[in-house]
């Protein structure tokens, strides 16, 4: 785990943007995979390439997936392909041939079955798995990663039979499953824990004072936060406070 840590969140950015076109220039495959997450560290980094990288970042190579998605129409406010669609391909004008949705207006169930098969197409493989060439991540103040939740059971006022099995994420072998954040109980498709680690090169800013404080909590292998980014191979973190 590569720890980068900054005063200024454009700082972070910066860092992180020169990082990822880098990963980008030293790949000899023309089209480049890589998997956006929702949130509001990706609202922050997607309004930052939009400003300050129409022109330095190849947008003509790069191959657009998602991390995960709710399981809404694309065009409900709570879609992370709307987020995308609204803040970087409409205004930069990428084409729709280089995006592939997860598609939330289908059960969570046949969305999860549809985006294995679509990125089983789609991506080259490492060991024998298909892979993204990067992945960016946000990490939640509550350490969830991706749609990998932690039971937190003092907050929620379900029952922990109703809680989001998280082990089951941690060990699914299908690239996407189902998941249900374990307050507001909405069904999600996330991408699994084997799938994140199978040596994709991953990308996570910690933008803001509260997210920078999570820092130390990225050792604790119990949570889902924690988990991944302390058995991942190719990590890289990009902390920027104010």
């Amino acid at each position: 785990m590569n720890l980068n840590t900054y005063t200024q969140q454009t700082e972070a950015l910066k860092a992180l943007t020169a990082a990822l076109i880098l990963q980008i220039e030293k790949q000899d495959r023309y089209e480049f995979n890589i998997a956006l997450p929702g949130g509001t560290s990706a609202h922050i980094v997607f309004d930052y390439w939009r400003t300050h990288c129409a022109q330095s970042i190849p947008w003509h190579r790069i191959r657009f997936y998602w991390v995960d998605e709710r399981c809404v129409p694309p065009t409900s406010d709570d879609s992370n392909f709307k987020l995308a669609y609204r803040l970087l391909f409409e205004p930069l004008s990428i084409p729709a041939s280089h995006y592939f949705r997860i598609q939330g207006e289908h059960k969570a169930a046949e969305a999860a079955r549809l985006y294995s098969m679509l990125i089983y197409r789609q991506l080259p493989r490492y060991h024998d798995v298909p892979q993204f060439d990067a992945i960016l991540l946000g990490v939640g103040v509550d350490m969830h990663i991706a749609s990998l939740f932690p039971p937190i059971l003092s907050e929620c006022k379900h029952t922990p039979q109703a809680i989001t099995a998280v082990p089951s994420l941690l060990s699914a072998i299908r690239p996407y499953a189902v998941s249900i954040q374990p307050i507001t109980r909405q069904a999600r498709v996330t991408m699994t824990a084997p799938f994140i680690l199978n040596n994709s090169p991953l990308f996570i800013p910690l933008l803001g004072e509260a997210k920078a404080k999570l820092v130390p909590r990225l050792a604790d292998v119990d949570t889902p936060a924690g988990y991944i980014l302390q058995k991942a191979k190719r990590a890289s973190i990009f902390v920027g406070t104010t």
